[in-house]
This record gives structure tokens, sequence and C-alpha cells, in this order.
């Protein structure tokens, strides 16, 4: 299985109701979100379950101008505002508070500490080297290093092929990847070459040099990942689970509540469910988007549903896609089957639309974002 769970604020019960209702590999824990005591029970919790365990140690919050964690201070990993002339008894330093931590949840691996940088030649570029490689040198387990940066610095592949070959001289058992986004729309609508882009690293990482891969934040797009041969792609039940980005660490005023969505597989889309996923189940094709009747005829009688309820059921449904794929397939393969079944998506969609359903347009926008970028990874990487 390849589906991981972002863990963060407002857990409640929403880990255990995933894990009892889909496959899970695992949980990727977040010390920001939850006090160290908590943070030690979720990971016991996590352990009975046998879900892999592993922890985001977000020194990235540390290298972003004004973004604070609420609860780095109670997990001792609040390093301040770090500055990129860090010297190696620094790191040394840091990276022991991270070891530190891992011991006391008990994790199944060490994710290495590492910047944020907006471009893979920035002057945090070394430093996250540093981190990774002394990261490495004085872990007891397996290590994956940290690459934290903005789908911006994809758009130069020599600059990101450099960042890579330097990379790759570590010798750890994978990499945490994670690419932020400054557009809060949602669903994202990617560049298409700067996901091809990051599809050529993650092909690159794993397939080249035999990384495992683990795309933190990814949503529907880790769906893309795995194609291109990643292990395990993440996502979690708020937005800012879904899409990285550095407005998560700054502080924000009041918002309003997010809108009730439903994770249509078929459409790989999270329609609106009282507007735009209703619409659609009333349609002369709902039968085709919704084949489970029991779901199609609770949206056509719009039963009750709450906001918990999408996620939850958000979860499941990624969970569900990811079940879809043969992972043993060549890459190749998986991601040909894949950009099919985005245009198959797409199709359903503009039918939905012909038929009176109320969907915004954006969905297409980010369906077709997807299968152009895995298009030209394919051309790209002639597979």
């Amino acid at each position: 299985m390849t589906f991981w769970l972002q863990h963060g604020y407002g857990k409640s019960n929403k880990i255990d109701t995933t894990d009892d209702m889909a496959e899970l590999s695992g949980v990727i824990l977040s010390p920001g979100d939850e006090e160290r005591p908590a943070l030690v029970n979720t990971a016991r919790s996590l352990n009975q379950r046998n879900l892999e365990v592993l922890v985001d140690p977000q020194l990235y919050v540390h290298t972003i101008p004004e973004a604070t964690a609420r609860c780095h201070e109670s997990n001792e990993v609040d390093f301040g505002r770090l500055s990129w002339f860090l010297s190696p008894a620094e790191i040394s330093s840091q990276v022991e508070k991270v070891f530190e931590l891992n011991s006391a949840l008990r994790t199944d691996a060490l994710i290495s500490p590492g910047p944020y940088q907006v471009t893979f030649g920035d002057v945090w570029s070394p430093l996250s080297l540093q981190y990774g490689r002394a990261s490495v040198d004085g872990a007891n387990g397996p290590v994956y290093l940290s690459v934290v940066s903005e789908d911006s610095a994809f758009s130069n592949w020599d600059e990101t092929q450099r960042y890579l070959d330097a990379l790759t001289t570590i010798d750890a058992q994978g990499i945490y990847l994670i690419v932020g986004h400054s557009g809060r729309t949602y669903p994202l609508v990617w560049d298409p070459s700067r996901l091809a882009h990051v599809l050529r690293a993650i092909y690159t990482l794993a397939e080249l040099n035999r990384y495992r891969v683990l795309w933190g934040y990814s949503d529907l797009a880790g769906l893309a990942g795995i194609a291109a041969g990643a292990s395990g792609s993440a996502t979690g039940w708020f937005y800012s689970l879904r899409m990285w980005s550095v407005q998560k660490w700054l502080p924000q005023s009041g918002g309003r509540q997010p809108n009730a969505r439903f994770l249509v597989k078929s459409l790989m889309s999270p329609l609106e469910r009282s507007a735009e996923a209703v619409s659609v189940a009333r349609t002369s094709i709902g039968a085709d988007v919704f084949p489970e009747e029991s779901e199609r005829a609770s949206l056509i009688a719009e039963e009750p549903w709450s906001i918990a309820d999408s996620w939850i059921q958000h979860l499941t449904a990624v969970s569900q896609l990811h079940a879809e794929y043969d992972n043993e397939a060549p890459v190749g393969v998986r991601i040909r089957a894949l950009a099919s079944q985005l245009g198959e998506a797409q199709r359903l969609l503009k039918h939905s639309g012909s038929e009176g359903a109320s969907i915004a347009p954006t969905y297409g926008r980010a369906l077709r974002s997807l299968q152009l970028g895995l298009e030209m990874f394919g051309e790209l990487e002639g597979l």
C-alpha cells in the first residue's frame, strides 16, 4: 500500500476512523500540532495498529521569515530563527534534538531536518545537504532525507538535476519530498512543466537511484508521484495538510468554514457536496459517475453531511484510488494508465456539465494539468 496520512491539528479520531475504513501504510506526525505527551500517545496508538510511524521535524518552519509552530517548544525542536551560515556544531546540535524526538516517539525511520528552499540554488541548498549528511552519520537506523522546496524550484531542470546529483551522494534509505505552492485555490491547478519536473525528480531518485520516495502533502497529485516511482504519498483532512504552503506556518486571522466536499473517484475531483456532487448524481449519467447505488441515493436524497464527514470520505477515497494501481508494473505502463484515467474523468465531467450539472471549471483544469504533466514527464524520460 502506498497511502500515508499527514497528521496535523484537530486529530480527534480521524486517524483511527480512516485506518478502520481504508488501507494505510503509515502516518507522518507533526511536532507543530501536538504537545510532546499527546504526540507520544499518538505514536503509541499507531504502533498498536501496526502502522509505520515517521515524524517530520519541520525545521523548515524556522527558515521561513515570521513563521511559527505552535508546539515545537514542547517537542524540543524550537530552534528559533535560523540563518544560512550555521556552523557544523549548530547543525549537529539540532540534528541531535531530532534524534531525541524520534527516540521518544519510537519511529520506524528518521526524517532528517531540512530548510525551506525557494530554488535549488539558493543559500539554503548546501545546508540542506549538510543536514542530510549529519543525520545519516549519527542515526542508528534508516533515514529519509528532507527535500522541501517551492514548485517554482522545479522550473529549472538543470539546477534541479545538479542538486539531485549532490543529494544522491548521501547514503540514505529514502527521500521525504515536500513541494510548496503559493496559490490557495483548491483543487490545485499545477503548472504542467513544473509537475513534469517534480515527477522526473521522483523517477531519478526512486527508479534510477533506488531511494524510497515519500511525497508529503501531495493529495491527488501523489497518484502521479506513485506512477513515477514514489513508494508513498501523503494527504490529510485539512486543505493545509493536502497542499503545503508557507502560509500554513504564518499567523492567520480567522477565516470562514470551508465547504463540505465529496471526492468523486470516477471524476477524481473533490466536488462541493451540497451543490455540485448532488447535481451530478441527478443527471442521466449519475449511475456512471456513482456506480455505488447507496452513495448516489444518499446524494440525491441530500442526506445530512458535515465537514467532518467530508474529511473522512476524502481520505478513504484517496486510499481507494491508491489501491487501484499495480505498483509492480513498469513506470511507463503506470503513467499511461493514470493519464487515461484522468482523461476519462475529464470526459465524465464534461458530459455531466452538458447534462445540466453545476460544476466549477477548476476541476477540469486541475485534471488536465495533471494529465499534461504526466505526459510531459513520459516524453522527457522516454517512457
